[in-house]
């Protein structure tokens, strides 16, 4: 199987899917941030295709460094800026070293989903902006609507592009919840967990596939992330996505499962 097409079906899997100053009361909602926010993320993925000739197995690890600066809140929602300090990956990928240090900028609407707005002119065949900024997805943390802690679930969607040269659509629908208060690196924290489905139905020839191909996946996702309510900040967020699909191309139907772990780790 393709090596890049490889890479697309994991950026497309995270598609459906610093400091700041102390606060007087707990925060519940996203905001501006005094500084920008550095994250540690490893992205892991192991995707498995029966083919043909047999199963063929294909694992990468992705290492990332960024920051994240939030705006002040406008009509449109909050606007954000992502910059990329270390991006690797062992295994199949683009070579994206050239965005490095380069501003990614956009908004994030209510329901959670980034609308890029400017995106620096890389030309790296077979990807775009869109796809690498589904990387920092998890980041936006899903809070309540009301902005105000709850002991009960609320419900969660997301609707995406998946990225990578498919057009199509990645969706999340769930619910998330506050478990038990805990302590992160001896920081006071609340505990937020999101689980529900997650589709894709996606289409397209990107450059470096063997042709027109039609990606049909769907499975299941629970994120845990650690929230500083005294400074309205993620801490850490931890994904876990399986899916069962099929990927056809040249005329093959080929089943597939798709297994996703990340973690972000705010530096500081």
């Amino acid at each position: 199987m393709n090596q890049r097409l490889v890479w697309i079906l994991t950026v497309s899997v995270l598609a459906a899917c610093g400091g700041a100053r102390q606060a007087p009361a707990p925060i519940y909602d996203l905001r501006a941030t005094p500084v920008p926010l550095e994250y540690a993320a490893e992205v892991r993925s192991l995707t498995v295709v029966e083919t043909p000739g047999g199963e063929q197995e294909i694992a990468s690890t992705t290492t990332i460094v960024m920051t994240i600066a939030y705006g002040a809140p406008t009509s449109d929602g909050l606007p954000i800026e992502v910059v990329f300090s270390e991006f690797s990956t062992e295994g199949p990928a683009p070579d994206l070293s050239a965005m490095l240090g380069l501003p990614f900028r956009g908004i994030v609407g209510e329901g959670g989903e980034i609308e890029l707005t400017e995106t620096p002119d890389l030309d790296v065949p077979g990807f775009d902006a869109a796809s690498l900024l589904q990387v920092i997805n998890p980041l936006v943390i899903p809070l309540p609507p009301s902005g105000h802690p709850t002991e009960e679930a609320w419900p969660l969607q997301r609707s995406r592009d998946p990225g990578g040269g498919l057009t199509g659509e990645s969706t999340f629908e769930g619910s998330a919840r506050f478990a038990a208060d805990t302590v992160w690196n001896g920081i006071p924290t609340r505990w937020l967990v999101a689980s529900g489905d997650v589709k894709t139905r996606a289409s397209g020839s990107p450059a470096g596939a063997p042709g027109e191909v039609d990606l049909d996946s769907e499975g299941e996702s629970e994120i845990s992330y650690a929230w500083d309510a005294a400074r309205g900040v993620v801490l850490h967020v931890a994904v876990e996505i399986e899916l069962d699909g099929t990927v056809s191309t040249q005329g093959m139907v080929l089943p597939l499962t798709i297994e996703t772990s990340a973690t972000y780790d705010l530096v500081e």
